[in-house]
């Protein structure tokens, strides 16, 4: 999982992504359809995603570090 944690999960209003490895350089949250539903551009270790006005379900957070390694995990949105 390359360090990296969200919480909470399942998240409500916000979720944090942090890592304990290489700094976060881009999320994108993805329906489970494939469609992205958010992109964010990130610097360090740690970030608070927004996913207020999201419907509930299960989604995709794609992340990728500066040197391109991608972790894809699971994040329940209620």
């Amino acid at each position: 999982d390359a360090g990296i944690a969200l919480f909470p999960n399942p998240a409500h209003d916000t979720f944090t992504i942090s890592t304990t490895g290489a700094p976060l350089h881009q999320l994108r949250l993805l329906a489970l359809d494939g469609r992205v539903v958010q992109h964010h551009k990130l610097t360090g270790h740690r970030a608070t995603v927004n996913v207020q006005g999201l419907a509930a379900g299960t989604y995709l957070v794609r992340t990728t570090d500066p040197a391109g390694q991608v972790v894809v995990q699971r994040l329940a949105v209620q």
